[in-house]
């Protein structure tokens, strides 16, 4: 039998023999702390209820006065071979017994050393009055012997399991592996030599071997075609899915970057036969509309082995330009390292956010310029008030002082009450009149800036509604442009009425911060809330308010941020550039 044969039989049975050791051993250390916490615990026991019983025995009037009685009780605990030594303590006195060294019993007047012993102590009572106490120790070195022993005869019979586990694979792997492979080798060269005719040796037993190792091969032969058959069945299905997959694909080769494959759709976006494509390079080809963004997706593939969603401008045979959506990925097959990519042509879509981008920027200058248009309109309705109207109103009340001055006392006695009527209608007037303008046009955001007229408005609010207004914040400083200014106070103006009209609130909060280049407008408020999803311009004022405050938000390039739940109260936030004067 040659060495080789005989190592992998030394290293099948050293492994499962150490496989074997350190079940068994597991087994007998688990075991053995099961029996050692049991037998502890059970020498615990027995040891308190000793210690019970004999403070219930001295407890009784014949014997707790009795020094005889007690010695003799006391020795009669020392019966038990664990028990190392017992003390009672009881009229002054101290009666005890202790093991000596031959562990016999010896009988003290004192009190002795309890280290490492199990140790229980009782008071010794009668008629509820303490009258004594006693103490009771037991030794565990007995128990550690035979636990010990266990342990001793337990790594006997692991050794002689382990033994006899070794002779019998031993015997098993001779039998059925070693010996006939030594009769075949065997058979193999007397065969090659010549010096054997295989018909004269097929009644031997080793012919059998030799025919349950065809039957073996036969079988692996067997598997191998099914395997391949599996194989085969996989690689169509992958083919399917590559001719027919709705976006484009191909597979190169990493090496040389030359195309190996590409499928229907591919030929479709860029309009090459397969024919043109098949073992030339994506560059040979000319599809690039600019090398360097060849050049970035070779990289970033090389880089992460694969490429999720990459946008490339590429352009077909007849020079069209193209916008793809391509991902990438590196695959193995056999030694050699292929590109699978796949891409979809989102040209049309792009063409289409494009125009969407342009239409969206014509509504946002279209938007922007009717908030100027209608702030222009305000103004300008708010200077003619107070041109015209505001004029013509102080003139009338001139009139109207001078006039009532100008009549006679009995005259004034019956027209004064009338006039002093008017006079008070026309100031009514005036200030309906002077409110509209502030409406139109708030003077306090030309003369002082967005916060003083935001806490300007909101005092008029909270004055006429009674809810709590709080406007915190800085001035930004140099002055916001007007057209800035003017579209936060509309949006803040915009929420304080929704807010009066729908909310229910007691407490409105109104912050303005900087953030670096960025102003934000917070309107906050405790009232009901409302559901966002079922909200809209069909469903009243407020639905409209919300589209009016987005559209003068979109005039500034500013992004609204509206967030609610019913019950929870409304937060409404801007976000803008700070464009100064």
């Amino acid at each position: 039998m040659s060495s080789r044969k005989l190592s992998v039989a030394a290293i099948a049975i050293a492994a499962l023999v150490a496989v074997t050791t350190l079940l068994l051993g597991s087994l007998a250390v688990l075991n053995d702390t099961r029996e050692r916490d049991r037998q502890w615990a059970d020498l615990r026991k027995e040891l308190a209820a000793n210690a019970d019983q004999l403070s219930a025995a001295l407890a009784l009037p014949v014997w707790n006065f009795d020094r005889d009685q007690v010695d003799k009780v006391a020795e009669s605990m020392m019966a038990d071979q664990a028990t190392y030594g017992v003390v009672v303590e009881a009229g002054g006195k101290t009666q005890a017994r202790v093991r000596t060294d031959s562990w016999g019993v010896a009988k003290l007047d004192h009190g002795f050393a309890t280290n490492g012993l199990i140790v229980e102590k009782r008071t010794i009572s009668f008629a509820d009055q303490q009258i004594g106490r006693v103490t009771l120790c037991a030794t565990p070195r007995f128990l550690e012997k035979r636990l010990g022993a266990a342990v001793i005869w337990t790594s006997v019979v692991i050794a002689l399991l382990d033994l006899l586990l070794i002779v019998t694979i031993y015997l098993l792997l001779w039998r059925v592996v070693l010996r006939p492979l030594v009769e075949i080798e065997r058979f193999a060269g007397s065969v090659s030599s010549g010096s054997v005719d295989p018909p004269e040796l097929r009644g031997r037993h080793y012919w059998g071997e030799l025919e349950s190792l065809r039957a073996s091969i036969t079988g692996m032969v067997a598997l191998l075609k099914a395997r391949y058959a599996q194989l085969w069945e996989s690689e169509e299905r992958f083919s399917k899915v590559f001719v027919s997959a709705p976006a484009g694909m191909s597979i190169s080769s990493l090496s040389d970057g030359r195309l190996l494959d590409v499928n229907q759709e591919f030929e479709r976006i860029f309009g090459f036969r397969r024919d043109e494509i098949i073992g030339r390079t994506s560059l040979e080809l000319g599809i690039w509309l600019d090398e360097k963004d060849r050049d970035e997706y070779v990289r970033l593939l090389h880089a992460a082995r694969t490429v999720r969603d990459h946008e490339l401008h590429m352009r077909s045979k007849d020079g069209s330009a193209l916008v793809l959506r391509s991902s990438a990925e590196l695959i193995e097959i056999g030694k050699e390292t292929l590109l699978l990519a796949t891409f979809v042509d989102v040209s049309e879509r792009k063409k289409a956010e494009e125009a969407r981008e342009h239409l969206f920027g014509v509504v946002r200058g279209l938007t922007r310029r009717l908030a100027d248009v209608e702030e222009a309109e305000r103004q300008r309705l708010s200077r003619e008030l107070h041109d015209r109207v505001g004029q013509n109103l102080t003139a009338l009340g001139l009139n109207l002082s001078a006039l009532q001055s100008s009549l006679p006392p009995d005259a004034i006695a019956a027209v004064g009450a009338r006039i002093d009527d008017s006079r008070a209608l026309l100031g009514e007037t005036f200030e309906r009149v002077r409110d509209v303008m502030s409406d139109l046009r708030p003077p306090m955001l030309d003369d002082f800036g967005l916060l003083s007229a935001l806490r300007w408005h909101a005092e008029k609010v909270a004055s006429r509604t009674g809810i709590t207004i709080v406007v915190e914040g800085a001035e930004p400083t140099p002055r916001l442009a007007p057209s800035v200014a003017i579209a936060l106070f509309r949006i803040c103006q915009e929420a304080l009425t929704n807010v009066v009209k729908h909310a229910r609130a007691q407490r409105i909060e109104v912050k303005v911060n900087m953030h670096g280049e960025v102003l934000r407008l917070e309107v906050a408020d405790d009232g009901t809330g409302f559901d966002r999803q079922t909200l809209g311009p069909a469903r009243g004022a407020q639905g409209w308010g919300l589209a009016t405050m987005r559209e003068r938000a979109l005039s500034i390039n500013g992004n609204l941020e509206i967030d609610s739940s019913p019950g929870r109260g409304t937060r409404i936030q801007v976000e803008c550039q700070a464009v100064r004067e």
